[in-house]
């Protein structure tokens, strides 16, 4: 194998960990931020933008790989998930010029397809970053930490990416950050399964800071 060959998959796997990065961002911005009205389209064609990017460095690799039915098959999820979206996004291009979509926009009202293939895209770019999440322990195993070690270091990542995100405005329902002390602390909850909370859960979190 040439170093070129050998170099390829290092570049599409980068590529695709920057590609869902982005999304991931672009999700995480829109709904823990709470940014300006001005910021949500931005933010929604960026996160549209790394799916595409995700999709197209997908297809790549099983066009290029030696053997394309076991790639396919190894990451079936990935190409189902991709399918399903690129079934909603004809759909919805095909519908956009009808009858009805324009009489929608003669009259000021939004598409009612342009929300769920939203949530669709949106959807895709955190089911995509947790269908790899695994490759971030396979990251710190290897660093070679030994089993003690490896097992601190990944509850550590947890409950840092928790309360990072659990300290961001949207997961509050009053749109107020908890501060980073007691998200630390939910966040270690969680991760451990203590199920010990400081704030009420069902009444201070936002879906979002539900589902973080």
């Amino acid at each position: 194998m040439s170093a070129g060959d050998e170099a390829r998959p290092r570049w599409h796997d980068r590529g695709m960990a920057g590609a869902a990065g982005v999304g991931l961002a672009a999700v995480v911005a829109e709904y823990g931020l709470l940014p300006p009205a001005a910021w949500i389209q931005p933010l929604r064609l960026t996160a549209l933008a790394a799916v595409i990017a995700f999709a197209l460095l997908q297809v790549v690799r099983l066009v290029t790989v030696p053997r394309p039915l076991e790639y396919l098959r190894a990451h079936r999820i990935d190409f189902v998930l991709l399918f399903v979206l690129t079934v909603q996004g004809l759909a919805f291009a095909g519908l956009a010029d009808t009858p009805e979509a324009r009489w929608l926009a003669r009259h000021g009202a939004p598409s009612p397809l342009l929300p769920f293939y939203v949530a669709v895209v949106q959807v895709y770019v955190v089911a995509v970053v947790l269908a790899r999440s695994p490759l971030l322990h396979a990251a710190l195993v290897r660093i070679r930490l030994r089993p003690a070690q490896l097992l601190v270091a990944s509850f550590a990542v947890l409950v840092a990416l928790g309360t990072g995100l659990l300290a961001l405005p949207g997961a509050s329902r009053d749109g107020v950050s908890i501060g980073l002390l007691d998200a630390l602390f939910t966040s270690t909850s969680a991760a451990c399964v203590t199920g010990l909370v400081v704030r009420d859960t069902g009444v201070q979190f936002s879906t979002f800071g539900v589902a973080v």
